[in-house]
């Protein structure tokens, strides 16, 4: 399967709309991908929103950590 960008955001057919790309706005993120540090190690980066599942059609979704698995 191909890198998603923020342009695809999880809207591709055959792409899962649970797998959004992380925005490149998102510079925390980014910064500890590049080190591989602790943190991007145990924990994911994932979309959330106060009426759960995010919704597809959500423009700009909030982001979290949270424990990968979770």
């Amino acid at each position: 399967m191909t890198p998603l960008t923020a342009a695809d955001d999880g809207k591709r057919p055959g792409v899962p709309k649970k797998q959004r790309a992380v925005p490149a706005e998102a510079h925390e993120y980014h910064a500890r991908k590049a080190l591989n540090d602790a943190a991007y190690a145990s924990l994911a980066y994932k979309p959330y929103s106060s009426t759960m599942p995010v919704d597809p059609e959500c423009a700009e979704p909030k982001w979290a950590w949270t424990r990968k698995g979770n």
